[in-house]
């Protein structure tokens, strides 16, 4: 691999790394202290939401396609390194999958139970909903971990076409 390569390679898994770990860790720090807050009681307890979390989306949306880019990004730089290349694609794939599930479901359903809650009678599924939803919650963030811990693998294992740990160590100067 050209220095050139190798450099872009290990750059980009290094900002993917960054990106993956800031979100991976902003959204459990957002589940374990603010979500138990929303979900206390609802609806009721969504009134805490309404201030706190209106502007969220200019945190995540970034975040979320920046995370993409530089997964898919990493992933071909280090196409060339069968084991980076293996635990990017695991991470990207199952990134991908969170962000359409993200899509499909919490943002829409999120959504309705915010609106849902400013109604002056709720539906009877209302506090089942929305229970179920931080449930779900805590399986997106375990499934969260999946990106995490592949690009910190990927970041720890030698940019080569062989992988080997070897091939990267340096010459002994010749004096």
């Amino acid at each position: 691999m050209e220095r050139r390569s190798f450099l872009f390679a290990n750059l980009t898994v290094l900002f993917a790394a960054i990106v993956v770990s800031t979100s991976f860790g902003a959204s459990l720090v957002e589940t374990v202290i603010h979500m138990s807050r929303y979900f206390a009681d609802p609806p009721a307890s969504f009134a805490t939401w309404y201030g706190d979390q209106s502007h969220t989306i200019a945190f995540w949306m970034p975040l979320q396609v920046g995370g993409l880019i530089l997964l898919i990004a990493a992933l071909v730089a280090n196409w060339r390194s069968p084991l980076r290349k293996r635990f990017l694609a695991v991470g990207l794939a199952v990134y991908v999958a969170i962000a359409v599930w993200n899509g499909a479901y919490f943002a829409t359903e999120v959504r309705w139970l915010l609106r849902v809650a400013q109604e002056n009678v709720v539906p009877a599924d209302f506090v089942g909903r929305a229970h179920r939803w931080y449930l779900l919650t805590w399986v997106r963030q375990v499934a969260m971990a999946v990106p995490f811990f592949a690009v910190m693998m990927a970041l720890m294992t030698p940019a080569s076409a062989s992988g080997s740990v070897s091939q990267w160590r340096a010459e002994p100067a010749v004096g």
